[in-house]
């Protein structure tokens, strides 16, 4: 979406959009840099689809595609457990989910090693 059209949708002028996306580019760059929390909430959205997200059942391995504006599964449709991890979306399936756990788009050899994170 180009800025003019976010602007439009939201009901101020082109300059006070760009004005408002520089401040959150500044707060999400101060964030990253100083190790801050970042919490993004308020408003309502609608997922049209663009960022799609599967999950994955660490017992038994099932993958799924849960339908569009559903709330986070609790557990695997498969087997019932609770041990499921989000894989795609805006991480693109390449975050450490847990015991050394890789995207299997990822070539077999790059696997993130890092202990302890989740």
């Amino acid at each position: 979406m180009e800025q003019n059209e976010a602007a439009d949708r939201m009901g101020v002028s082109r300059k006070t959009f760009w004005i408002d996306l520089q401040r959150a580019r500044q707060k999400v760059a101060d964030a990253l840099v100083n190790g801050k929390a970042i919490e993004i909430s308020g408003g309502e959205y609608v997922n049209t689809g663009e960022c799609r997200v599967n999950y994955l059942c660490k017992e038994c391995d099932y993958v799924w595609e849960p339908e569009l504006n559903h709330n986070r599964p609790t557990s695997c449709p498969s087997c019932g457990s609770n041990l499921i991890f989000r894989l795609g979306g805006d991480g693109k399936g390449k975050r450490f989910i847990e015991n050394n756990y890789c995207c299997p788009k990822e070539k077999e050899g790059s696997r993130n090693t890092r202990e302890g994170s989740k």
